[in-house]
Protein backbone atom coordinates (compact mmCIF):
# COMPACT_ATOMS: atom_id res chain seq x y z
CA UNK A 1 0.00 0.00 0.00
CA UNK A 2 1.01 3.63 -0.37
CA UNK A 3 1.78 5.86 2.59
CA UNK A 4 1.42 9.60 2.47
CA UNK A 5 2.88 11.66 5.30
CA UNK A 6 0.86 14.77 6.16
CA UNK A 7 2.66 17.48 8.18
CA UNK A 8 0.84 18.22 11.42
CA UNK A 9 0.62 21.90 10.57
CA UNK A 10 -0.72 21.37 7.04
CA UNK A 11 -4.15 22.45 5.82
CA UNK A 12 -5.12 18.77 5.53
CA UNK A 13 -4.21 18.14 9.16
CA UNK A 14 -6.25 21.16 10.26
CA UNK A 15 -9.25 20.00 8.23
CA UNK A 16 -8.93 16.51 9.70
CA UNK A 17 -9.00 17.97 13.19
CA UNK A 18 -12.06 20.09 12.43
CA UNK A 19 -13.84 17.08 10.94
CA UNK A 20 -12.98 14.98 14.00
CA UNK A 21 -14.19 17.60 16.46
CA UNK A 22 -17.34 18.30 14.46
CA UNK A 23 -18.20 14.58 14.35
CA UNK A 24 -17.56 14.10 18.07
CA UNK A 25 -19.62 17.14 19.09
CA UNK A 26 -22.56 15.87 17.02
CA UNK A 27 -22.27 12.43 18.61
CA UNK A 28 -22.16 13.89 22.13
CA UNK A 29 -25.33 15.89 21.53
CA UNK A 30 -27.15 12.95 19.92
CA UNK A 31 -26.18 10.62 22.77
CA UNK A 32 -27.19 13.09 25.49
CA UNK A 33 -30.30 14.98 24.30
CA UNK A 34 -31.52 15.64 27.84
CA UNK A 35 -28.33 17.49 28.72
CA UNK A 36 -29.19 20.31 26.33
CA UNK A 37 -32.12 22.64 27.04
CA UNK A 38 -34.41 23.53 24.18
CA UNK A 39 -33.01 27.05 24.22
CA UNK A 40 -29.65 25.71 23.07
CA UNK A 41 -30.11 25.46 19.32
CA UNK A 42 -26.44 25.44 18.35
CA UNK A 43 -23.71 23.69 20.29
CA UNK A 44 -20.92 24.45 20.36
CA UNK A 45 -21.00 28.03 19.19
CA UNK A 46 -18.91 28.88 16.14
CA UNK A 47 -16.58 30.90 18.34
CA UNK A 48 -16.01 28.07 20.84
CA UNK A 49 -15.55 25.51 18.07
CA UNK A 50 -12.95 27.62 16.28
CA UNK A 51 -11.12 28.33 19.52
CA UNK A 52 -10.89 24.63 20.42
CA UNK A 53 -9.98 23.48 16.92
CA UNK A 54 -7.28 26.13 16.58
CA UNK A 55 -5.80 25.33 19.98
CA UNK A 56 -5.64 21.60 19.25
CA UNK A 57 -5.01 21.65 15.51
CA UNK A 58 -1.66 19.87 15.86
CA UNK A 59 -2.42 17.49 18.69
CA UNK A 60 -4.86 14.66 18.00
CA UNK A 61 -3.93 12.86 21.23
CA UNK A 62 -4.95 15.90 23.28
CA UNK A 63 -8.13 16.30 21.24
CA UNK A 64 -9.12 12.71 21.93
CA UNK A 65 -8.66 13.20 25.69
CA UNK A 66 -10.60 16.44 25.61
CA UNK A 67 -13.53 14.96 23.70
CA UNK A 68 -13.69 11.96 26.05
CA UNK A 69 -13.80 14.39 28.97
CA UNK A 70 -16.65 16.40 27.45
CA UNK A 71 -18.50 13.23 26.43
CA UNK A 72 -18.37 11.74 29.93
CA UNK A 73 -19.56 14.94 31.58
CA UNK A 74 -21.99 15.57 28.67
CA UNK A 75 -22.90 19.07 29.78
CA UNK A 76 -22.68 22.27 27.75
CA UNK A 77 -21.04 23.91 30.76
CA UNK A 78 -18.16 21.44 30.49
CA UNK A 79 -17.13 22.96 27.18
CA UNK A 80 -17.09 26.38 28.81
CA UNK A 81 -14.53 25.01 31.27
CA UNK A 82 -12.35 23.88 28.37
CA UNK A 83 -12.66 27.22 26.61
CA UNK A 84 -11.72 29.00 29.84
CA UNK A 85 -8.58 26.84 30.06
CA UNK A 86 -7.63 27.86 26.54
CA UNK A 87 -8.30 31.49 27.39
CA UNK A 88 -6.08 31.11 30.45
CA UNK A 89 -3.25 29.78 28.31
CA UNK A 90 -3.61 32.78 26.01
CA UNK A 91 -3.80 35.15 28.99
CA UNK A 92 -0.61 33.64 30.38
CA UNK A 93 1.02 34.19 26.97
CA UNK A 94 1.59 30.47 26.53
CA UNK A 95 1.32 29.48 22.88
CA UNK A 96 -0.16 25.99 22.93
CA UNK A 97 1.58 25.09 19.68
CA UNK A 98 4.95 25.90 21.23
CA UNK A 99 4.30 24.57 24.72
CA UNK A 100 1.60 21.94 24.25
CA UNK A 101 1.96 20.44 27.70
CA UNK A 102 0.89 23.73 29.28
CA UNK A 103 -2.67 23.18 28.08
CA UNK A 104 -2.57 19.42 28.63
CA UNK A 105 -1.43 19.94 32.23
CA UNK A 106 -4.32 22.32 32.77
CA UNK A 107 -6.74 19.77 31.32
CA UNK A 108 -5.36 16.94 33.48
CA UNK A 109 -5.49 19.21 36.53
CA UNK A 110 -9.15 19.96 35.80
CA UNK A 111 -9.92 16.23 35.46
CA UNK A 112 -8.23 15.44 38.77
CA UNK A 113 -9.99 18.40 40.42
CA UNK A 114 -13.34 16.86 39.49
CA UNK A 115 -12.67 14.02 41.92
CA UNK A 116 -14.22 14.49 45.37
CA UNK A 117 -11.60 15.63 47.84
CA UNK A 118 -12.17 12.65 50.13
CA UNK A 119 -11.68 10.26 47.19
CA UNK A 120 -8.48 11.87 45.90
CA UNK A 121 -6.13 9.76 48.11
CA UNK A 122 -7.87 6.63 46.81
CA UNK A 123 -7.38 7.81 43.23
CA UNK A 124 -3.68 8.40 43.83
CA UNK A 125 -3.29 4.96 45.43
CA UNK A 126 -5.01 3.18 42.56
CA UNK A 127 -3.18 5.14 39.86
CA UNK A 128 0.15 4.63 41.61
CA UNK A 129 -0.49 0.91 42.01
CA UNK A 130 -1.33 0.34 38.35
CA UNK A 131 1.62 2.48 37.25
CA UNK A 132 3.91 0.24 39.34
CA UNK A 133 2.32 -2.90 37.92
CA UNK A 134 2.70 -1.54 34.39
CA UNK A 135 6.36 -0.60 34.94
CA UNK A 136 7.13 -4.14 36.12
CA UNK A 137 5.22 -5.66 33.17
CA UNK A 138 3.14 -7.73 35.59
CA UNK A 139 0.05 -9.04 33.81
CA UNK A 140 -3.27 -10.29 35.13
CA UNK A 141 -3.33 -7.88 38.08
CA UNK A 142 -7.02 -7.03 38.18
CA UNK A 143 -8.89 -4.30 39.97
CA UNK A 144 -10.21 -6.77 42.57
CA UNK A 145 -6.66 -7.69 43.60
CA UNK A 146 -5.68 -4.02 43.65
CA UNK A 147 -8.54 -3.29 46.05
CA UNK A 148 -7.53 -6.19 48.30
CA UNK A 149 -3.90 -5.08 48.40
CA UNK A 150 -4.75 -1.43 49.00
CA UNK A 151 -7.48 -2.21 51.52
CA UNK A 152 -10.24 -0.59 49.46
CA UNK A 153 -13.86 -1.47 48.87
CA UNK A 154 -14.66 -2.02 45.21
CA UNK A 155 -17.48 0.54 45.47
CA UNK A 156 -14.92 3.14 46.57
CA UNK A 157 -12.68 2.24 43.66
CA UNK A 158 -15.46 2.56 41.07
CA UNK A 159 -16.73 5.82 42.57
CA UNK A 160 -13.20 7.20 42.30
CA UNK A 161 -12.43 5.94 38.81
CA UNK A 162 -15.75 7.18 37.41
CA UNK A 163 -14.34 10.69 36.99
CA UNK A 164 -11.25 9.36 35.21
CA UNK A 165 -12.85 7.51 32.29
CA UNK A 166 -11.56 10.14 29.87
CA UNK A 167 -7.95 9.23 30.62
CA UNK A 168 -8.02 5.52 31.44
CA UNK A 169 -9.86 2.27 30.88
CA UNK A 170 -11.91 0.80 33.71
CA UNK A 171 -13.01 -2.86 33.75
CA UNK A 172 -16.60 -3.84 34.36
CA UNK A 173 -17.29 -5.60 37.68
CA UNK A 174 -17.40 -8.89 35.77
CA UNK A 175 -13.94 -8.29 34.30
CA UNK A 176 -12.40 -6.73 37.41
CA UNK A 177 -10.92 -10.00 38.68
CA UNK A 178 -8.56 -10.23 35.71
CA UNK A 179 -8.41 -6.68 34.34
CA UNK A 180 -7.07 -3.50 35.83
CA UNK A 181 -6.89 0.03 34.52
CA UNK A 182 -4.72 1.30 31.70
CA UNK A 183 -3.86 4.88 30.81
CA UNK A 184 -4.99 5.89 27.33
CA UNK A 185 -1.81 7.90 26.92
CA UNK A 186 1.53 7.96 28.74
CA UNK A 187 1.30 11.75 29.07
CA UNK A 188 -1.16 11.43 31.97
CA UNK A 189 1.15 9.11 33.87
CA UNK A 190 4.04 11.50 33.19
CA UNK A 191 1.93 14.38 34.47
CA UNK A 192 0.76 12.58 37.61
CA UNK A 193 4.22 11.55 38.81
CA UNK A 194 5.99 14.82 38.00
CA UNK A 195 5.39 17.13 40.96
CA UNK A 196 6.46 20.20 38.97
CA UNK A 197 3.51 19.58 36.63
CA UNK A 198 0.80 17.98 38.79
CA UNK A 199 1.52 19.97 41.97
CA UNK A 200 -1.29 19.23 44.48
CA UNK A 201 -2.31 16.16 42.49
CA UNK A 202 1.17 14.67 42.47
CA UNK A 203 1.39 10.96 43.29
CA UNK A 204 4.73 10.07 44.87
CA UNK A 205 5.77 6.84 43.17
CA UNK A 206 8.36 5.93 45.82
CA UNK A 207 5.76 6.40 48.54
CA UNK A 208 3.23 4.33 46.59
CA UNK A 209 5.78 1.54 46.25
CA UNK A 210 6.43 1.59 50.00
CA UNK A 211 2.73 1.62 50.79
CA UNK A 212 2.04 -1.25 48.40
CA UNK A 213 4.82 -3.27 50.01
CA UNK A 214 3.33 -2.79 53.48
CA UNK A 215 -0.16 -3.61 52.24
CA UNK A 216 1.20 -6.92 50.91
CA UNK A 217 2.86 -7.66 54.26
CA UNK A 218 -0.44 -6.95 56.03
CA UNK A 219 -2.27 -9.41 53.80
CA UNK A 220 0.37 -12.07 54.39
CA UNK A 221 0.13 -11.55 58.16
CA UNK A 222 -3.63 -11.83 58.11
CA UNK A 223 -3.47 -15.06 56.11
CA UNK A 224 -1.16 -16.75 58.64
Amino acid sequence: FWEHEIPVDSDDATQDMEWYLHTEFIKIREDNPNAFPSTVSTWPSDGDFLKVSKALSRFFVFASTLMKYISINCLPSCLKVIVSLIDQCILDSMRISQRPFSFLDMLYTQIMSDIQEDLLPIAKSLLGYFRLVSDKSIHGMGLVLACNILGLCQDEAYDTLHKLHSILTCPSPVEAKHKGTNFFHASFSDFLFDCSRSKNHHADLDQKLTNTWWYCIRILQESC
